[in-house]
């Protein structure tokens, strides 16, 4: 297990703490199972400037798979996953 570190947007981490989404388990699921294009377009969104920092412990290879991301798309590993989470739930 390896911990990751997630900017969210403040309107989705109240909603997901007020719908008990704001956890390890749904947010390494979402993460793993987002097709290639939904991350490639996910990835092209800013995050609002005011934001909501949350660590978590995720499976390695979920790790792996974020910060490969992170380094192929320049964007730091926090930012990058808030992106997807935010992009998944507008959705």
């Amino acid at each position: 297990m390896k911990t990751l570190n997630v900017k969210l947007p403040i309107y989705l981490a109240e909603a997901m703490s007020d719908s008990g989404e704001l956890n390890s388990r749904d947010i390494t699921y979402i993460i793993g199972h987002m097709k290639e294009e939904e991350k490639e377009e996910a990835l092209l969104e800013e995050l609002p400037s005011i934001t909501f920092s949350y660590s978590f412990k995720v499976p390695r290879s979920i790790h792996k798979t974020i910060k490969l991301l992170s380094i192929e798309y320049d964007i730091p590993m926090n930012e990058l996953t808030g992106r997807l989470l935010t992009y998944y739930y507008r959705r």
